[in-house]
C-alpha cells in the first residue's frame, strides 16, 4: 500500500479555487451543439404535447362516462 503523508494528502485534495477553475474549464469543453439543443427542445415539446393530449382525452372520457352513467340511472329509475 502507498503511504499517505500530509504532503501527499494535500496534493490529492485541491482547494476550492482550483476545483472551481477546473469545473469552469470542464463546462467550457463540454459544449452542447446547436443540433443537440434542437433535438432536446423538440423532445420536450413532444412530451408536453403528449401529456396535454392524455389529459384532454381523460377529460373527454370522464364526460362520456358521466353521460352513460346518467342515462343508466334514468333507465333504472324508469323500471
Amino acid at each position: 500500500m502507498t503511504d499517505l503523508t500530509p504532503k501527499r494528502f494535500r496534493t490529492l485534495t485541491p482547494d476550492c479555487k482550483t476545483e472551481f477553475a477546473n469545473y469552469k474549464n470542464t463546462i467550457n469543453t463540454l459544449e452542447i451543439t446547436l443540433f443537440s439543443r434542437i433535438i432536446a427542445n423538440i423532445l420536450i415539446i413532444a412530451i408536453l404535447a403528449l401529456l396535454a393530449w392524455v389529459i384532454y382525452d381523460l377529460y373527454r372520457g370522464n364526460k362520456r362516462y358521466a353521460t352513460k352513467l346518467a342515462a343508466h340511472q334514468i333507465e333504472s329509475e324508469a323500471k
